[in-house]
């Protein structure tokens, strides 16, 4: 009965005969979920859970991804007497480097797998269907062979678990009948998610999902490809891969000495175990709610192989007893696979996970995984440094490694003492780089901006300057592009901005009383951060400040340069600058107000002019604080309406003159030019007299007048009445009246007269106003 039943269930498979349709479709069972070895058979057949077993990658790709060694597993399966399974499954890990987090490269384990699955089955009778019979002609055989080729790789620490297996594959399925075959593809995709726990007796708990026949494309049959019928010819038959989802539970208890497992099984939900009943004997046992499943594992630590080395060797047996009507009929399976070599299997260091990293950190944190009951050697550029225990789970760490200063190739290798060392693990690269960079500037100043170029020995994070109360960021020039994951960090590197020039530092500025500092500061790719570099520009007058008022002829400049300073000129006369940078300096200043340029020329050849504003009041020996009138007299002598004697007095008790008036006459006048006098003017003005100039030119122009007696009487003292009348005759002052116009008046008086006339008053006020006057003309 069962035979009957497994025959009549592959002839729906091949037979196609519809009377009604051109077109059918066969729904096809899913063969795959019987390609797994003994061991994944005894544990619910389709658990998608079974991390680091090469049997199960058909079931789940994902499984390969904490493979670490190179097993090779062969499987054999007869289910109910009639079918015929073979399963051949191999693994191999590598490294690979991977931009898995924050765009940076990581060295990733990635294991591939390929796995061939053959069903077949035989002595199926070829039927020929007439006159309302069905007549057997001959036997064929038919089955299904898979080929899959598979990628899976580990993440570790994400989302709250401790390892993420993931995995994906590719299929090529090929159902064959008879003499004829047709092929079709798919993908299958999955991961496994695990979480140490160690509460009690509570270990680790893993979670696994895998699809099965992902974009899969259905097997395509015509009636003519069809051997085991004649019936209907031309129509065509669709042999569907059905997507198919598992997902899969285990707990580790006990030291994981006992797995529990529960998950979605091809007959139901099945309820699986296995417990280490011995360090080389496993027993497992399963029930799907129509199959019980019972198995058992026998490993052999120790056996010898290819190039005398020892290889882990382990043979699993699976027994299925199914419930009626196929009771009668067990399902046999046996595996036997070769787990690697007997060595310890290498660990894996997952943090850091970046394959390269720049500290400044004299010592490093390292934490990986490792088979567990082994320990750990870590090495430092291919010298022991270290060792590291692992713990129940699998994971060893070694808080503050030690790093040298340089490259540091950072590997480990697992051991035992009854066994030889592992292969290295992947290995990472640490440079240590505890040296400060050494910093250059080159400052290229504008008349409005600042070019700074800053160069390093080594590669920099960033540079950064402060001008004032203004933060600035250079970018990199001249960078050479990689694709090297290893950036060496003792290369030279080239920064450059631009920055504006605060406002009063513009060409056309007043001279700064205080130079500004350019504050430059780098950071290398370790994080050390350079000595701030400090360098003032351009120039800083100490004396004298602007708006500043002075009485001699000469004035003395004392001030400090800038290192990136030139040369510096005053109203185009060089300045000597000392070592120290500093200058000093006389120039002349011309009664009044004057702008004092002062250029700064840059060592890049620019030309920056700043000045200054001198107003040199012009005063007298004899004139003191307690003087009368004393800056009235000060602000007409600068303006040059009146003057003292050539003895360098001005004597404000004395008298107002006529010739001391004449000249003020004459000095009023913009277009008179005192006369050169040879011959005597009048019997009382010889021609060596100190105003025969001015008595000349006044005379000749009619601003003043000699007496009929031919005399000029330069000597005779001017009442009020008498200067008011000279004054307006002349158009310097309006004619009015004054008080008391018979008083002989004083120098002093008739300065603080004169001084707030409307035409001498409009004259101080632009002589005591900073902002304008100093254009000459």
């Amino acid at each position: 009965m069962n035979k009957v039943c497994s025959i009549f269930l592959i002839l729906l498979l091949s037979i196609s005969t519809y009377i009604f349709a051109d077109t059918t479709t066969r729904a096809s069972f899913n063969t795959q979920a019987e390609f797994n070895g003994a061991r994944v058979s005894s544990l619910g057949g389709t658990n998608p859970v079974l991390s680091g077993e090469v049997s199960s990658s058909f079931i789940n790709p994902a499984t390969l991804a904490s493979i670490d060694s190179v097993p090779f597993s062969y499987t054999n399966k007869r289910l109910l007497g009639t079918f015929d399974y073979s399963v051949i499954n191999l693994a191999v890990p590598f490294y690979i480097n991977l931009p898995i987090k924050r765009d940076r490269l990581s060295e990733y384990r990635v294991t591939t797998g390929l796995s061939y699955g053959n069903s077949i089955l035989k002595d199926i009778p070829k039927t020929l269907y007439s006159v309302g019979e069905i007549w057997e002609t001959e036997t064929y055989v038919s089955g299904f062979e898979y080929i899959q080729s598979a990628l899976a790789t580990n993440l570790y620490d994400l989302f709250g678990f401790n390892e993420i297996g993931l995995g994906t594959s590719f299929k090529y399925i090929r159902q064959y009948v008879g003499t004829e075959n047709k092929g079709t593809f798919s993908f299958d995709t999955g991961l496994i998610l695990s979480k140490y726990i160690g509460f009690y007796f509570l270990d680790s708990f893993h979670l696994g999902v895998s699809a099965q026949n992902l974009l899969a494309r259905p097997i395509v049959w015509s009636h003519s490809d069809d051997p085991t019928t004649t019936a209907n010819e031309g129509r065509t038959n669709e042999v569907v891969l059905p997507l198919k989802v598992y997902s899969g539970l285990k707990l580790d208890l006990f030291n994981e000495k006992l797995s529990l497992y529960l998950n979605n099984a091809s007959s139901g939900i099945a309820i699986s175990s296995e417990y280490y009943f011995r360090n080389n004997i496993i027993l497992r046992g399963s029930y799907e709610g129509t199959k019980l499943n019972l198995g058992t594992g026998i490993m052999f630590p120790n056996i010898y192989g290819f190039n005398q080395q020892e290889y882990r060797f382990r043979m699993d047996y699976n027994y299925s007893q199914n419930q009626y009507p196929l009771d009668a009929d067990p399902s046999h399976s046996l595996s036997l696979s070769i787990l690697g070599s007997a060595k310890p299997k290498p660990p894996f260091i997952i943090f850091p996970d970046e394959l390269f990293i720049l500290t400044n950190s004299q010592y490093y944190d390292l934490l990986g995984n490792a088979e567990k009951k082994t320990d750990i050697q870590i090495f430092r550029n291919n010298i022991m440094i270290k060792t590291a225990q692992v713990n129940r789970f699998g994971e060893w760490q070694s808080r503050d490694f030690p790093l040298k200063e340089g490259m540091n190739d950072i590997f480990v290798k697992s051991y035992e003492i009854s066994k030889d060392l592992s292969r290295r693990s992947n290995k990472i690269k640490i440079y240590l780089d505890t040296t400060p960079p050494e910093l250059n500037l080159s400052i290229a100043p504008g008349k409005d901006r600042l070019e700074l170029v800053a160069s390093s020995n080594e590669q920099l994070a960033e540079v950064t300057a402060v001008i004032g109360t203004s933060n600035i960021t250079f970018q990199e020039i001249n960078k050479v592009e990689s694709d090297s994951p290893y950036i060496m960090p003792n290369q030279d590197s080239f920064w450059k901005t631009v920055a504006k020039l605060p406002d009063d530092l513009k060409d056309g500025s007043r001279v700064p009383t205080k130079m500004t500092n350019i504050i430059i500061n780098a950071m290398d790719l370790s994080g050390n951060e350079s000595q701030s570099i400090a360098i003032p520009f351009f120039v800083e007058l100490k004396f004298p400040k602007d708006k500043f008022v002075h009485y001699k002829e000469n004035i003395r400049l004392i001030g400090y340069s800038s290192p990136i300073v030139e040369g510096l000129e005053v109203d185009g006369n060089p300045i000597y600058i000392d070592p120290s940078n500093r200058f000093a300096i006389t120039t002349k200043l011309e009664p009044g107000k004057n702008l004092v340029n002062l250029t700064v020329k840059t060592l890049n050849n620019k030309r920056i002019n700043y000045n200054f504003r001198v107003l040199r009041l012009v005063s007298f020996d004899d004139l003191t604080d307690k003087t009368k009138f004393r800056r009235e007299i000060e602000f007409l002598s600068t303006l040059g309406v009146i003057s003292g004697d050539d003895d360098g007095n001005f004597y404000p008790e004395k008298k107002v003159s006529r010739d001391y008036i004449t000249k003020l006459l004459v000095d009023s006048d913009d277009e008179l030019e005192p006369e050169l006098v040879r011959d005597d003017l009048f019997e009382d003005v010889p021609a060596d007299h100190p105003y025969a100039s001015y008595i000349s030119t006044a005379v000749n122009n009619g601003l003043m007048f000699a007496f009929p007696d031919g005399t000029f009487k330069p000597e005779q003292p001017l009442t009020m009445s008498e200067i008011v009348f000279l004054l307006s005759s002349a158009g310097i002052i309006d004619a009015q009246e004054v008080d008391d116009e018979n008083k002989l008046i004083n120098r002093n008086e008739l300065a603080q007269f004169l001084a707030y006339t409307p035409f001498y008053e409009r004259k101080i006020e632009r002589l005591i106003n900073w902002e304008i006057g100093y254009d000459k003309k």
